[in-house]
């Protein structure tokens, strides 16, 4: 649900318009409205959304890479601010919080241009051979994305979530190309370990029941009546949160529907965030699937690394469980590579699975000081 796309456009279900006054803040001083600016126009310009397609696109063209390598030297000066802000070297950016939650805000704008700029960044790296490079930018995602999840509000946590996503699905376009490399895979573990964190939605809903306790407090008539209602349902909600998907997906789903239900008896107004939670424990799931499919890749590829070998099955006392079902990860070898996968049904395949075989050298390196293509991407 959050995906690439999620990094520019709230989704319907989630993107809500603000109307009370801001009580959360990340931080205690802005990077600044210039940044916005910067990134704004790097969007209206068309330049994020093309290195948004080359970070989304399973193995760029040599155009493809060189447009986006000329684009980071272009804006090296803001990809810069963005290796200081998830560094932490940098002023925070407030993230504001209200209350119904809104992922159009400037931080949010902040955070979602800089996961891609980060992206394209570990992307070209690993082209150019550059794997230290291309690594040390994963790290700085897992670092944008635990600084963006720092308050404990729904809007920084569902940003949170949709980098860290980014960043675990860049972890595996690396392993594509340099997954033979022993080495390699050591390091992405190593940085896998140290960088990801699950982004914590109990806390991030417990701020939201602060923000509606306040909402409760400044209403009057239906719409206290109607705030009272949610906030009754997100007591019910927050147990459920905190368990696996396959539990209570159903549960949820008719939480929200009493929700919806219960929105004309209050007279809430059309658009309220009525019917969420089961959304928001799905993207939650999205989020375990997609480091459980990073995580075993990498201990795999480290095994075969060691030993020479895959193993023929799924090690079951050890096993991850799939986050929709509760059963075991999906795992087959495929001769000498695996195939990981999760089962969700509501969600398509491609983004559930991983395919991992070695092959020869995915990229035709060019020449030191030679550039195939660079001419066709500086005319485009």
């Amino acid at each position: 649900m959050l995906m690439m796309a999620c990094l520019f456009f709230a989704t319907s279900s989630f993107g809500r318009a603000t109307r009370t006054s801001p009580i959360q803040v990340i931080s205690h001083a802005p990077v600044g409205a210039d940044m916005v600016a910067q990134i704004r126009a790097l969007s209206e310009s068309g330049e994020l959304c093309f290195l948004s397609a080359v970070c989304q696109t399973q193995l760029p063209c040599e155009v493809a890479f060189c447009q986006a390598e000329r684009t980071l030297r272009l804006h090296i000066a803001l990809l810069h601010r963005v290796e200081q802000l998830a560094n932490g070297n940098s002023a925070s950016v407030p993230f504001v919080e209200h209350y119904p939650f809104d992922l159009t805000s400037p931080a949010t704008m902040i955070f979602r241009g800089s996961a891609v700029l980060l992206i394209a960044a570990s992307r070209v790296a690993v082209r150019k051979g550059e794997k230290d490079a291309a690594l040390r930018y994963e790290k700085l995602l897992f670092q944008l994305a635990k600084r963006a999840g720092a308050s404990p509000c729904l809007c920084a946590c569902l940003t949170q979530a949709a980098i860290a996503r980014l960043a675990l699905e860049n972890m595996r376009f690396l392993l594509v190309v340099e997954g033979k490399n022993g080495a390699f895979v050591k390091a992405a573990l190593a940085c896998y370990r140290q960088g990801y964190a699950l982004p914590n939605f109990v806390n991030a809903l417990k701020g939201e029941r602060r923000l509606l306790l306040r909402e409760c407090m400044a209403t009057r008539g239906q719409a206290k009546d109607g705030a009272f209602h949610m906030l009754d349902r997100l007591h019910k909600a927050l147990p459920l949160e905190a368990k696996p998907y396959w539990q209570v997906v159903e549960r949820l789903k008719a939480l929200d529907l009493e929700g919806i239900n219960g929105s004309d008896e209050t007279g809430l107004k059309r658009g309220a965030p009525h019917a969420f939670y089961a959304d928001i424990a799905k993207v939650r799931a999205d989020v375990m699937a997609q480091a459980l499919l990073t995580h075993s890749a990498l201990e795999l590829l480290a095994l075969r690394g060691a030993s020479g070998r895959l193993p023929d099955g799924p090690n079951l006392p050890h096993w991850p469980r799939d986050p929709y079902t509760g059963r075991a990860l999906g795992y087959s070898k495929i001769r000498d590579g695996f195939h990981l996968y999760c089962e969700d049904s509501e969600t398509p395949s491609w983004n559930r699975e991983f395919f991992w075989k070695p092959q020869d050298e995915l990229f035709h390196r060019p020449p030191k000081g030679r550039r195939p293509g660079l001419m066709v991407a500086q005319q485009s």
